[in-house]
C-alpha cells in the first residue's frame, strides 16, 4: 500500500493580485507544506506572492502574501480547514490559521478492519473487526510495508469463509481512498 490519498481534491485558491481576483487551481494531491510551495513557484516562478509555512511550536499553518496580494478561503471546499483557517478573505503581509492544522486530512491513524474477525478492541473498548492499526508516518508517494513481529491470531472456521471483505479507515471511521493502488495483505491458517 502506498500513501496514494488525496488531502486536496478540486480546490481552487482565489486571489486578488492588487488589480483583479483570480482563481488559481490546485491540482489533486497529497500536499505537504513545502508541496503547496512548490505548486505556488510552478504557478508564479521564483518568489511566489503567497507562500505557506509552519509555527511548529502552535501546530498552526502560516500564509504569505506580498504586498496588495489577499487571498479568499471563503470559496474553497476543504483547504481552509486543512490549513486550519477560518474562511474568510486574508489580506495581511502574514497571518497565522486559528485552528490547528490537519494536513493529512484525518489520515494520521491507520485502521486496518477484516470482515470475518471478531473481538478486537479499538482503544481498548470497543469490539470491533479491526486487526491492525498504525499511525502513518511516510511521506506521500512512499509506500507503507507493515509486518509484525508478534502476530494476532483470531478463530475463524475456515469452512464457512466465502468472501473476506476488507476495509481502511482512519480514526473517524472513514474510508480513505487509495485511488486504485493495490493493496496486498498476507494470512496465515494454522
Amino acid at each position: 500500500m502506498y500513501v496514494s490519498w488525496d488531502n486536496i481534491k478540486d480546490e481552487e485558491i482565489v486571489y486578488y493580485d492588487g488589480h483583479q481576483w483570480l482563481n488559481l487551481s490546485i491540482l489533486d494531491g497529497n500536499y505537504t507544506i513545502k508541496g503547496l510551495n512548490r505548486y505556488m513557484v510552478d504557478f508564479f516562478g521564483n518568489g511566489p506572492p503567497i507562500l505557506f509555512g509552519i509555527v511548529e511550536e502552535r501546530q498552526r499553518t502560516a500564509i504569505q502574501l506580498k504586498d496588495q496580494y489577499k487571498i479568499d478561503l471563503t470559496k474553497t471546499k476543504s483547504l481552509h480547514k486543512l490549513l486550519g483557517f477560518e474562511p474568510k478573505v486574508y489580506e495581511e503581509p502574514e497571518q497565522i490559521g486559528k485552528f490547528i492544522a490537519d494536513l493529512s486530512g484525518g489520515n494520521d491513524n491507520i485502521y486496518i478492519h477484516c470482515d470475518i474477525v471478531e473481538g478486537a478492541y479499538t482503544n481498548g473498548f470497543h469490539s470491533s473487526n479491526v486487526i491492525c492499526s498504525f499511525t502513518n508516518i511516510n511521506r506521500p508517494g512512499s509506500e507503507i510495508i507493515k509486518s509484525f513481529d508478534k502476530p494476532l491470531f483470531f478463530p475463524v472456521r475456515m469452512d464457512s469463509i466465502y468472501r473476506i471483505r476488507m476495509r481502511i479507515t482512519n480514526h473517524r471511521n472513514k474510508l480513505i481512498s487509495l485511488n486504485n493502488q493495490e493493496v496486498q495483505y498476507n494470512f496465515i491458517a494454522l
